[in-house]
């Protein structure tokens, strides 16, 4: 099949650090790629280079002539009030020809399709700015098909797609006629819509390693490269062993050969030492360890008969639940249902409509942002981490910012990046970092 999209020799830092380098890879046409890695491994920059909103520091775009590319980005933005608004002007563009009542027609179709209007989802004329997470994604996810793309770019379309959400995405992908390429951390996902896995990693030569089929293949297929890497490893490590006694009883001749020798291990030990730091890459952990108060009540939060709407639906009604000390409640719902809604009234953002909330007396209760609001995007990571000084406070004792850094998976090099130049991941990362610091 003819390359749709390729790359050469890319490279893109922030800073002084670096994402990725001498980046090489092809789409192919009608391939169903998708695109992992650990976060901050450069999976969005990447996408945004694809769709030409971001630029590289070094190397080469590519994109078949009079390819249409459609970019999803991982935010949802929209500048119209209303669902059938928003795919309206996504049609002007993909349809300019057509009459006002056509575009309208059409956009009513596709937005039924996707849900809207249909038994418990939203209206067609609900606002956009009142939509739950998962049906802003629908919404954004449908504007993108409205552009009729020949390449789709998409960055996380599962996140916030509750279960019928995620089949629904599916549905749509298998009759797909455009290339796709997903950066997703759904395995499930992977494995049923895509036909080809890349992995962005500096672990591997190259900077990255694909394999063709879904994810259970590729794993398989990475399994066999990380053993053939250990058993490189080891093969240079006992070669090393070698020429070190050499080097170390080798006389202090001047012979060319004994000088050649000396050059190809000094290239060894060098292959040795690149080889172990992409070995060990593998093995990052995150430390995180939640603070608690200790208290000793049984009741933190009791709910008694709780009910909260949205206009004139009801989110949810009738809700009792006592929450006691070391409680792990799990929170299901479709989209739309009031998940979120209710979290805020458990923690006392916003007052429910009936029924009433009693929390114990002193009860401090953190509660985790899933749009990342509460970071401020032109902030250092360095103050986002640790707002006064170089030492955190944690549990008592005192870690330096450098260090507490570490324990989340940040390089020293990130301290000075803005909170906004990092991935969605590693925002994750920073509200947690900042959570367990606060005693609950």
């Amino acid at each position: 099949m003819p390359v749709i999209l390729s790359c050469r020799e890319l490279a893109k830092s922030y800073g002084t650090h670096s994402l990725f380098e001498d980046l090489s890879l092809g789409i192919e046409e009608g391939s169903r790629v998708g695109l992992i890695g650990p976060n901050g491994s450069g999976k969005s920059t990447l996408l945004r280079i694809f769709a030409g909103s971001e630029q590289p520091d070094e190397g080469e775009r590519a994109v078949a002539s009079g390819t249409r590319m459609v970019y999803l980005p991982q935010r949802d933005e929209f500048a119209q009030a209303e669902p059938e608004a928003v795919i309206v002007a996504a049609l002007v563009e993909s349809h300019p020809q057509w009459e006002d009542h056509q575009r309208d027609t059409h956009a009513r179709a596709m937005l039924g399709r996707a849900g809207f209007g249909e038994g418990d989802g939203p209206a067609i004329d609900q606002t956009v700015d009142t939509l739950s997470g998962g049906w802003r994604k629908r919404l954004a996810i449908t504007r993108a098909l409205a552009q009729e793309p020949d390449l789709l770019l998409m960055d996380e379309p599962t996140n916030h797609l509750d279960l019928e959400g995620i089949w629904w995405l599916e549905a749509l992908l298998s009759d797909a006629r455009f290339t796709y390429v997903v950066v997703s951390h759904d395995r499930f996902f992977l494995e049923r819509a895509c036909d080809r896995v890349i992995e962005l990693n500096r672990m591997y030569p190259g900077g990255h390693f694909a394999a063709s089929g879904g994810y259970s293949t590729f794993l398989e297929k990475r399994a066999e490269f990380a053993a053939n890497q250990k058993s490189r490893q080891e093969s240079l490590d006992n070669r090393a062993r070698r020429e070190i006694e050499w080097l170390r009883s080798n006389p202090a001749a001047q012979m060319k050969k004994s000088r050649a020798r000396i050059k190809d291990a000094g290239s060894l030990l060098s292959d040795l030492s690149a080889l172990k730091s992409r070995n060990s890459a593998q093995d990052r952990r995150v430390d995180i360890d939640f603070s608690g108060t200790g208290r000793r009540t049984n009741d933190l939060v009791v709910v008694d008969g709780v009910g909260k709407k949205l206009g004139d639906r009801a989110l949810f009604s009738g809700v009792e639940m006592t929450l006691s000390p070391g409680t792990r409640l799990g929170l299901l719902g479709l989209n739309g249902s009031g998940k979120t809604t209710f979290l805020k009234v458990l923690a006392g953002q916003l007052p429910p409509d009936v029924g009433r909330i009693k929390h114990a007396t002193g009860l401090k209760v953190v509660i985790f942002d899933q749009k990342r609001e509460q970071l401020d995007q032109k902030q250092t990571l360095r103050l986002a981490l640790c707002p006064t000084g170089q030492t955190v406070v944690y549990r008592g004792r005192g870690i330096h910012i450098a260090s507490w850094a570490k324990r989340f998976l940040f390089d020293p090099q990130q301290l000075d990046l803005e909170v906004g130049k990092l991935s969605g991941g590693e925002q994750a990362r920073v509200l947690i970092a900042n959570l367990v610091r606060r005693d609950a």
